[in-house]
């Protein structure tokens, strides 16, 4: 161990192993969401649902508007402190907060109700897919942009953020190619629009 890595262990608390590996499982929910929105999300509303690709294609210029304006506006709102982010930490409530809805919004955007299929109204599905997928990555923002800020605060050191980087690549990684690979096995393809 060099000089400067003994200088740079000895000024902070090491975080524990436990901790980089809670970290992890926090980067696993987030990259599984949203790589199963990127993979699966253009498909499931084209050929499942029967959203034709025009709207598709607006839906989602509208649904990049909303992340490019939705990304930094949460930033703002969310990194000051409040009465209750100082008893609770600064980043840890908000992931609390928008865990819940975004686990609901991800699982609604792939559970379209059968009414609206049957229906087959396009600006019906279309209004559903916008409102859906905005409120998602709203959602999505606030949870990753508070797990992303709160791992620079938990590790503060060289070495910790390192070893913290390896767990938190490997862990998900591995995990989620196993995840991403029961998806396919779990849905009944061609059982959507009739």
């Amino acid at each position: 161990m060099s000089e400067e890595e003994e200088t740079d262990l000895s000024e902070w608390e090491l975080a524990s192993t436990k901790k980089m590996v809670q970290f992890s499982f926090g980067t696993l929910i987030s990259s599984f969401m949203i790589v199963q929105f990127n993979l699966y999300v253009f498909y499931y509303y084209e050929v499942e649902i029967g959203l034709s690709v025009v709207l598709l294609f607006l839906a989602f210029i509208i649904f990049a508007i909303w992340n490019m304006v939705n990304d930094p506006l949460l930033g703002y709102l969310t990194d000051r402190p409040f009465k209750w982010t100082r008893k609770w930490g600064w980043r840890f409530p908000w992931i609390i907060i928008a865990s819940p809805p975004l686990i609901l919004c991800w699982f609604l955007l792939f559970a379209v109700p059968e009414n609206l299929v049957e229906n087959g109204d396009q600006w019906t599905l279309f209004l559903y897919f916008v409102i859906l997928s905005c409120l998602f990555d709203t959602f999505y923002s606030l949870y990753s942009i508070h797990l992303g800020a709160g791992f620079t605060t938990h590790f503060r050191t060289d070495a910790e953020r390192r070893r913290a980087s390896v767990i938190g690549v490997t862990v998900p990684t591995t995990l989620n190619v196993v995840m991403g690979l029961t998806v396919p096995l779990i849905y009944v393809y061609g059982d959507g629009v009739q």
